[in-house]
């Protein structure tokens, strides 16, 4: 591995952990829209302070302005689509540690990636205290998509030149 590719023996590490952590909230994200679809948004925030009030505990401050549990499945499927990404970003990086730039599993893992920024960009989903919100366009992931398509085109040409250069006596 070439000196300006050294920092990515951190990266790959850290993308590591990220994508635990990620994992780790996804689950806690599934149970919650779990219980409130069974429940209601409601009913469940009910049953949530009522049961942190007979454990000894409270729950504090307002539960987010939710019109149907639905929002929190988008959600869910957002921070997949997250976790996704991360996952490729993690393989390309790795193939780039050992040397591996030009080979095609590098030109699939950045379509692969586009793909995800792409339907990523059609689920915009915001929230802050209080709200969260699901709609509309991300048009800066929708340009980051096409970008790391048009990385996939060039690798994918690198790659056609490499083999030829192989091949070269």
């Amino acid at each position: 591995m070439k000196k300006e590719l050294s920092y990515l023996k951190i990266v790959v590490p850290i993308l590591k952990v990220i994508a635990i952590i990620q994992s780790i909230g996804l689950a806690v994200g599934v149970a919650l829209a779990t219980f409130f679809s069974i429940n209601g948004v409601d009913k469940g925030w009910k049953i949530l302070t009522s049961w942190a009030a007979s454990t000894g505990g409270t729950i504090t401050g307002k539960f987010p302005d939710i019109p149907h549990p639905i929002f929190l499945w988008v959600g869910i499927f957002h921070g997949v689509l997250i976790l996704m990404l991360m996952i490729l970003i993690r393989k390309f990086c790795q193939n780039l540690v050992v040397g591996k730039i030009f080979v095609p599993a590098n030109v699939t893992l950045t379509r692969q990636a586009s793909l995800v920024l792409l339907i990523n960009g059609f689920i915009s989903v915001t929230g802050v205290i209080g709200e969260i919100s699901v709609g509309g366009i991300d048009l800066l992931t929708l340009l980051a998509a096409l970008a790391v398509f048009t990385i996939s085109k060039i690798l994918e040409q690198a790659n056609a030149i490499a083999e030829e250069n192989d091949f070269t006596i």
